[in-house]
């Protein structure tokens, strides 16, 4: 059972720099805020998949049905892999200072970062929450708990990161654009880095 002791460690790290972030995102004012209601559900969802349900993975047996038989190697590949998601979150979080919100929102004073992660890829927060499911997924070795939390993560990307970027070329124009330019989504372009 040590990898829920180490599960529980990491998801706790997560949700402890998520919620000490929204406290103080909460005293940041807004100029623009983009489909509130629709920015909630997929919120909500985001928050089942590496929240709610790793969670009730934690406390209940309710979900051992789902689980499967996984060598050593695989579950510290695992520790490996969310913590290294959780590294890069923090990263992401310290870059963007009080520009970050968990919904899509320009606050007053918003400038565009392009430093640290964002130097090679425009969106590290989501990549850093996909590497963070992979590795609850394999860290876990739990079908339910692993793939929903994939599944419900990418269903929150796909839905929002066309939005996020169009808000992003509205309020920012070209400078947006030409960053979009140098940038990958979630992963560097192979030119930059060579």
């Amino acid at each position: 059972m040590w990898y829920k002791t180490v599960f529980a460690v990491l998801w706790f790290s997560m949700c402890s720099l998520v919620a000490l972030r929204t406290g103080t995102y909460a005293k940041v004012g807004k100029i623009l805020s983009r489909r509130p209601g629709r920015e909630a559900l997929l919120l909500g969802l985001a928050l089942l998949g590496m929240g709610a349900v790793p969670l009730t993975y934690l406390v209940t047996d309710w979900l051992a049905p789902f689980s499967f038989s996984a060598p050593l190697w695989v579950r510290v590949s695992g520790a490996v892999t969310y913590g290294i998601g959780f590294l890069l979150l923090f990263w992401v979080h310290l870059t963007l200072g009080c520009n970050w919100s968990p919904f899509l929102e320009i606050s007053k004073g918003h400038v565009l970062v392009t430093g640290g992660p964002y130097r090679w890829v425009r969106h590290p927060l989501y990549l850093a929450f996909y590497v963070m499911a992979v590795g609850q997924w394999l860290l876990t070795a739990n079908w339910f708990v692993g793939f929903l939390g994939v599944l419900l993560w990418s269903v929150f990307y796909l839905a929002r990161v066309g939005h996020e970027e169009k808000m992003m070329l509205d309020f920012f124009g070209r400078e947006y654009k030409e960053y979009m330019e140098r940038t990958g989504r979630l992963l560097p372009k192979i030119r930059r880095i060579l």
